[in-house]
């Protein structure tokens, strides 16, 4: 249906589908959302259980076979990708927010943490840049608070950040921002090895090996999110804790992973 047009959907319930539509010459648009209850979002500050980061682990490996380093997306003209221009604005403006992050933060944040933030900035313009490997469709802010679940899969919520780039920045920035941290240490290889396994189960060619170094790698995509998020968007009682423990457990994560050692 033209979105002129307007649409006759079912009433809102279980049972309601998608849709969506655009008219470029009247600038005119129309979404319809499924109704997707008992689901229930995540919590970023509380952090999901194994059981539920393996379903959402499994969306995300569903939608990055589909994507994998297809020609077609890499054409799309308004999808995001991390060119040498962008690579140089994001560290930039990153290492420029830090400031005021640390100012911010850096009383409720341990020295550990800010360390390892303060060792990885000098190397964030060369880690933006160092992209090579096959991209996908990745969604750019895989985490708890994005994610519904309960019903019959996870569901995966606000595209804004999507872009077309390496995978394994939404496993790592999912597994070490939404999960505590010990949870993390006890069930990280597992669910590492079930998104490689559905990948390659796809048809997906990738090593083990070349998937555990990505995963490795972008544990730094949690850190450039945590600064340049924390200090562009509203702030909030909530945000605040919610971008002081993200900041720690993906400190964690990195150092746990030596991540640093690979950029």
């Amino acid at each position: 249906p033209h979105p002129r047009h307007g649409l006759n959907p079912r009433p809102s319930g279980r049972g309601a589908r998608q849709f969506s539509a655009y008219d470029p010459d009247e600038d005119e648009y129309t979404v319809l959302l499924e109704d997707l209850a008992p689901a229930l979002p995540g919590d970023q500050l509380a952090g999901v259980a194994s059981e539920d980061a393996a379903a959402a682990i499994d969306e995300m490996a569903a939608l990055h076979a589909a994507g994998w380093d297809d020609p077609g997306l890499a054409a799309l003209p308004w999808l995001n990708r991390h060119d040498a221009e962008s690579a140089a604005f994001t560290a930039a403006m990153v290492t420029g927010l830090y400031d005021g992050f640390k100012e911010r933060y850096g009383a409720d944040l341990h020295p550990d943490v800010l360390g390892l933030i303060e060792d990885f900035l000098p190397s964030l313009g060369a880690y933006l840049a160092g992209r090579e490997g096959p991209s996908t469709l990745f969604h750019g802010d895989f985490r708890a608070d994005n994610l519904l679940f309960g019903g019959p899969r996870a569901a995966v919520l606000d595209w804004q950040t999507c872009a077309y780039g390496p995978g394994a920045a939404d496993l790592a920035y999912f597994l070490g921002s939404s999960l505590p941290v010990e949870v993390r240490r006890d069930c990280e290889r597992t669910l590492v090895e079930r998104y490689h396994q559905a990948l390659t189960s796809r048809g997906v060619t990738l090593t083990w090996d070349d998937c555990w170094d990505a995963y490795r790698r972008h544990a730094f995509h949690g850190i450039v999110m945590s600064i340049g998020a924390s200090m562009l968007v509203e702030r909030t009682p909530r945000g605040d804790e919610m971008f002081r423990t993200m900041t720690t457990r993906h400190a964690h994560h990195a150092r746990d992973l030596a991540s640093l050692t690979l950029i």
